[in-house]
């Protein structure tokens, strides 16, 4: 089905208005952790960098997942030139990092640091908080961002 809507030239980098909570097919496809199809969407080099209509905060696909543990999903981004560092157009402007930070899911932080994520990005509307001060209450966390930090 999917590679019949790819040759049949479906924009599938358009975020729905009304259904599917106003988020792209890739954003669906990773939240669900469909891997085979999302692997076929990344193939079709499908933007993953759409962000989603205003009622899914309008984040990103790595920020839609963020709140999840799917790390394999978060691997399969990381290989298709993702924004690691774009802020959520709503959600308080918080970036993928400090979504994932709250939410303590360390495996996924790890992989995230050893990318080119920017530490010190301040959330827009986060009272400009850093990750390190988002999560400062979050001690194992802060010791993983110290010890990058580091690097």
């Amino acid at each position: 089905m999917i590679r019949k809507l790819l040759t049949a030239n479906v924009d599938v980098n358009v975020a729905s208005a009304d259904s599917y909570d106003g988020q792209t097919t890739l954003q669906t496809i990773a939240e669900e952790e469909h891997l085979e199809v999302m692997k076929r969407l990344l193939a079709a080099n499908v933007d993953v960098n759409v962000v989603a209509a205003a009622n899914r905060d309008g984040r990103t696909t790595l920020q839609t997942i963020a709140e999840e543990e799917h790390l394999e999903v978060m691997k399969r981004l990381l290989t298709a030139n993702v924004d690691v560092n774009v802020a959520a157009a709503d959600d308080d402007g918080r970036t993928t990092l400090q979504m994932i930070a709250e939410e303590e899911h360390l495996e996924m932080m790890k992989r995230l640091l050893a990318t080119n994520v920017d530490v010190n990005v301040a959330a827009a509307d986060f009272d400009d908080r850093t990750t390190l001060q988002t999560i400062a209450e979050h001690e194992t966390i802060m010791k993983i961002l110290q010890a990058a930090a580091e690097l």
